[in-house]
């Protein structure tokens, strides 16, 4: 058996304006910039080749998600 390997990747909640304990003032996530980092965050995952992945989502989009 190989060693284990672990992403972690954490961001703070990018469509929940105001309603966390404590909220960073941010740029726009639709801007060019961070796009472009949203694709690369993506890319790293895709080259990573995750054989599990686990989300925060609110119960209601669970359905969905899964």
């Amino acid at each position: 058996m190989g060693e284990a390997r672990l992403m972690l990747l954490a961001t703070y909640h990018m469509n929940n304006p105001r309603r966390d304990m404590y909220n960073a003032e941010v740029d726009d996530v639709l801007s060019a910039r961070r796009q472009g980092e949203l694709q690369r965050m993506a890319e790293a995952l895709v080259r990573f080749m995750p054989t599990v992945v686990a989300v925060e989502v609110e119960l209601a989009q669970q359905e969905a998600l899964d």
